[in-house]
């Protein structure tokens, strides 16, 4: 049977692909739409001036809308596996442990005012392209760039446009992940005595500095982690916490974990 420890890093583990899986399928779909727009621009005519402007915005608008569509369904579901997993970082360890408690559902009210904010930001940032490309266009209509010049330009808006999608992705996905893990452990803190809350922090080459002051910190009776922030003191009841400056949570590759004195616990 395994260890707690040995749940834990499997669950962890478990949500890193679940992110890794939905940036994958998001960039493939803005790597298509990117390559379907740079045709649009291409087969239309030699003289890029004599392009009907209308018609040109209208096929690059209903790219960037099928990009949006297949992105948010994408994230949807990837989302609810994320909320799945992170209830099961703490059941997986109490398991492990021996011990078995029922538990009621999660208030998914949460959940759902997660996946808004994160399908409302893919929004956001399709109508972002989409107006970077109508520019785009309107310099090329009175003549101020070439054909060359619109496409690379165009190349280099939906490059900024993929970092950015990045970011919301795995800041997003990882919010999920430790909002469920933290409202499961608010539950069964109730029902197991001395279960505690622990920050992990990042993997990352160049992780925050304050995040790393703060590894393997666990949470107060309040229930709160605490950051030296540039302004001083900042509570979070779990990394990437919506409450958090946005500096604090931007791509932010920490993650809570449940804690209990009888584990032994070894985190990878």
């Amino acid at each position: 049977m395994p260890t707690p420890s040995e749940e834990i890093n499997r669950v962890r583990r478990q949500s890193v692909n679940i992110q890794a899986d939905t940036l994958k399928m998001v960039m493939d779909l803005l790597t298509t739409a990117e390559t379907q727009i740079k045709n649009v621009l291409l087969n239309g005519t030699t003289d890029y001036q004599n392009f009907f402007l209308t018609e040109i915005e209208k096929q690059i608008k209903e790219i960037i809308q099928t990009f949006t569509s297949q992105a948010i369904n994408i994230i949807k579901n990837e989302i609810n596996k994320e909320w799945e997993t992170g209830q099961e970082l703490i059941i997986a360890p109490l398991l492990a442990s021996g011990v078995r408690i029922m538990l009621p559902s999660l208030d998914v009210s949460l959940l759902f005012n997660l996946q808004k904010v994160t399908t409302d930001k893919i929004a956001g940032l399709s109508a972002e392209i989409v107006n970077k490309i109508n520019t785009q266009l309107g310099l090329s209509l009175i003549g101020a760039q070439g054909l060359e010049t619109t496409i690379a330009n165009v190349g280099e808006l939906i490059s900024d446009e993929r970092s950015r999608a990045r970011r919301i992705v795995y800041t997003e996905l990882g919010t999920v992940y430790n909002a469920a893990a933290n409202e499961r452990f608010n539950q069964a803190n109730e029902a197991v005595p001395e279960l505690g809350k622990m920050w992990i922090k990042s993997k990352k080459a160049h992780p925050r500095e304050n995040h790393v002051a703060i590894h393997r910190q666990l949470a107060n009776k309040e229930g709160f982690f605490v950051i030296q922030g540039k302004q001083g003191e900042i509570k979070a009841k779990y990394p990437k916490d919506p409450s958090l400056p946005i500096g604090e949570r931007i791509n932010c590759g920490c993650s809570m974990i449940p804690y209990h004195p009888d584990w032994g616990l070894k985190v990878k």
